[in-house]
């Protein structure tokens, strides 16, 4: 994620750099984005300011990534006050793998489901 990502059109048909910053971008505990550099300097490391801006340009309250499953062995893990759900989708890393359901009826509600 980064202050790139300001439509919904922009993610139906990525360039390569909005493309990296949805696969490799972080969160992490300040303000702005600066290059990932854990991640090689692919995609971005980005505070909760670019977290309020994105879910705003996008109409959102939350958003919910899957590729980081150290932070989110064994469960969801959030940051950037609940805006950013991190959740593990694989058994690799030794964790154990979950999805998420929403109820539409009931959007903050969040059920984790274990997958074996």
């Amino acid at each position: 994620m980064s202050s790139r990502i300001d439509s919904f059109e922009k993610l139906g048909n990525p360039t390569r750099q909005v493309e990296q910053d949805v696969l490799w971008s972080d969160p992490f505990d300040g303000l702005g984005e600066r290059p990932n550099k854990k991640r090689g300097g692919v995609g971005v490391e980005f505070g909760v300011d670019i977290t309020k801006l994105v879910c705003n340009q996008l109409g959102v309250s939350k958003i919910i990534r899957s590729h980081d499953p150290r932070k989110a062995s064994n469960g969801p893990s959030y940051a950037h006050e609940n805006k950013i759900v991190t959740v593990n989708s694989t058994s690799l890393y030794g964790g154990s793998p979950f999805v998420l359901s929403i109820d539409p009826c009931r959007p903050a509600k969040l059920e984790v489901i274990r997958l074996k």
